[in-house]
């Protein structure tokens, strides 16, 4: 809540301006094509994790500023909490310290400045301007966010478009109709 809400957002607001999306955008399709040919041939295939999984995680780690020997860590913190969500609460303490540990090797490794979200927040937490914990919190947040919310996305979206094959094939037929189609799958889903 303000006024806290609107101090730690302005140490992040203007990282996620049209320039780097450009570049985010480039890099997301790299992904997308290696994650498609290494499935080219497969008679059958598991969209989430095998697809919108590692897209999720590539995508998002790269923005924070996670290293790609890092990423199988995001990914199992992300399964630990949505289980401790649902079976047992008691595991997010354990999940937080792991994580913080995790992040408090980064930001000993970053010495020099990067074009990271992390590598930003670094230059904020030797300044004084933010906490450790508040980069922490924030990195968190970021990661678990945008990974697990990606890769749901991808597997409802495709999960509606199926069920509605007259949306499907209209995607399909003319690819400008992606990006609507994206916006819209957000509201529904």
């Amino acid at each position: 809540d303000p006024p806290e809400h609107t101090r730690l957002r302005a140490f992040v607001a203007d990282f996620f301006v049209k320039p780097r999306s450009k570049q985010w955008r480039r890099d997301v399709q790299a992904t997308c094509a290696r994650l498609i040919a290494a499935l080219e041939g497969c008679p059958e295939i598991d969209l989430v994790s095998e697809f919108a999984k590692p897209l999720s995680l590539r995508t998002i780690g790269s923005i924070v500023g996670i290293p790609p020997e890092g990423e199988p860590k995001i990914q199992r913190w992300s399964e630990l909490l949505v289980q401790a969500d649902f079976e047992d609460a008691s595991m997010f303490p354990r999940i937080a310290d792991d994580m913080c540990s995790y992040f408090e090797e980064l930001l000993d490794r970053k010495t020099a400045p990067d074009d990271s979200l992390f590598s930003r927040l670094a230059i904020e937490v030797r300044g004084g301007a933010l906490a450790k914990e508040e980069m922490f919190a924030m990195t968190f947040l970021l990661l678990n966010a945008g990974y697990e919310t990606s890769a749901n996305l991808i597997g409802s979206g495709v999960l509606a478009l199926l069920q509605r094959p007259s949306q499907w094939s209209a995607v399909c037929s003319e690819p400008s109709l992606a990006a609507a189609c994206v916006d819209e799958l957000l509201r529904f889903e």
